[in-house]
């Protein structure tokens, strides 16, 4: 039999237990959102990423499966010739607390680096893609793909090259398990009549050997902007821009499934238009499980001066423009607009935290003078519940982007436009939710 000092312990520990476990924080779940105040995020300061005195532009930013490492990549000005520029990346093992020394993806040459994009596979390893544009007499444009290795990028594969007045622009890449997708908008016809379409190539063995340069969907129209998400089932889920200004322009939607040697895509469909968008422009694709999450921007009577941020998602059937849904758009809320400087639209982005989406943009609002990055989210009913200013209105800041780790962290990099009209790029995080212990009275 049990000695009553015995028992006395076991109640004394038994009650020691449940004292550590009622006062233990619990953890965020997927239904609670990080901390948010006055509509966003609390924003910890930002951080300058750029590493020369020179700046740095078109931030990408992208997340590794470990929940601990992020991955900013920047195309890097490397001295007073503001053509003199190269892809560099940075990475943070502690959920950007810290960084890495800046890493060139290239050596510093005589090309010009234009456009640039990254990704990170479910190994850890991070691909990038990226245009050049070289000087001569004709210019000459390219795109090229490299693999990262133990923090260094050994070998670059050209994929495509093109002359003036000829056209490659805006690349994107995604990468899962082993297979890694490019897309890109190019205009390869002579004589160039700027019909720019969109082709991608593929690889299956995580970049090692790829596909030929193939057309998603041959059309006679102009085609930019292109954007996409690979799925836990394989599938590719593409967007990007197509019109012709001054008459409409619409987001495209289409899905890809790799069949051999090629990818059999679906027919396109004009996803804007279930938002009544009248000229939409530069879509971003994020991928929440089984749901698809697009949000572009749509200038109202071709209007630089009313721009306005829209957002659709989509569950199930989405080839069927029908299924896609649009509420409270646009989300943005008051029109916004833009000074005569690189981007002349406004740019979103968009990323998930527990039920909550979150898109961010920049632009001007119209009483002042410097674009700013602002943000709403859908747990606060959209503009409805107050924009999230992030960056103050005597700094011209542009070009955010954002995504999420771990259901728990926000990352945005951005450019930031300085007085002498050097850009630099920023890195900023939210502070993540506190969950403060609840003691209840016997």
């Amino acid at each position: 039999m049990m000695s009553k000092r015995a028992l006395v312990s076991l109640i004394v520990i038994a009650l020691l237990a449940g004292l550590i476990v009622a006062t233990t924080p619990a953890l965020a779940t997927p239904d609670e959102p990080a901390e948010v105040t006055g509509g966003g995020p609390v924003w910890q300061p930002a951080e300058r990423l750029s590493h020369t005195t020179f700046g740095g532009k078109l931030p990408v930013i992208q997340v590794g499966p470990d929940g601990r490492t992020v991955l900013a990549a920047y195309i890097s000005q490397m001295s007073a010739n503001v053509n003199d520029t190269v892809p560099y990346v940075r990475k943070s093992a502690n959920n950007g607390v810290t960084w890495g020394n800046a890493v060139a993806i290239v050596p510093n040459g005589p090309a010009e680096t234009t456009f640039l994009d990254v990704a990170v596979d479910n190994n850890n390893v991070a691909h990038a893609v990226w245009t050049d544009l070289l000087s001569g007499n004709p210019n000459t444009l390219n795109i090229y793909y490299a693999r990262e290795n133990n923090n260094t990028w050994p070998a670059v594969t050209p994929f495509s090259t093109v002359q003036d007045p000829q056209l490659i622009t805006t690349p994107a890449i995604a990468a899962r398990n082993n297979r890694v997708f490019v897309v890109w908008a190019e205009d390869n016809q002579i004589p160039a009549l700027g019909l720019t379409e969109i082709y991608y190539r593929f690889s299956t063995n995580g970049g090692t050997s790829w596909s030929a340069n193939s057309l998603v969907s041959p059309q006679v129209n102009v085609s930019l902007k292109p954007d996409m998400v690979i799925g836990a089932d394989g599938r590719v889920h593409l967007v990007w821009q197509r019109g012709i200004p001054p008459f409409p322009q619409h987001i495209m939607y289409t899905q890809g499934t790799v069949s051999g040697n090629t990818v059999n895509w679906t027919t396109p469909v004009p996803i804007s238009d279930r938002s009544s968008a009248q000229q939409a422009w530069t879509p971003q694709i994020a991928l929440d499980g089984n749901v698809i999450h697009v949000s572009f921007t749509d200038w109202v009577d071709n209007n630089p001066d009313k721009q306005y941020v829209h957002y659709i998602q989509c569950t199930t059937g989405c080839t069927n423009v029908a299924n896609w849904q649009s509420t409270a758009n646009p989300v943005s809320g008051a029109a916004l607009k833009e000074r005569s400087i690189n981007p002349f639209s406004v740019k979103s982005t968009l990323t998930r935290v527990g039920a909550c989406t979150y898109v961010y943009f920049h632009g001007v609002s119209p009483t002042l003078n410097n674009e700013q990055i602002f943000g709403v989210n859908s747990c606060r009913n959209w503009s409805a519940g107050g924009r999230d200013t992030v960056t103050p209105a005597n700094e011209a800041a542009i070009n955010p982007q954002m995504i999420s780790q771990n259901n728990w962290f926000i990352y945005m990099v951005f450019e930031k436009v300085e007085g002498n009209g050097t850009r630099t790029v920023w890195f900023m995080r939210n502070d993540p939710a506190v969950y403060l212990p609840v003691i209840r009275k016997p």
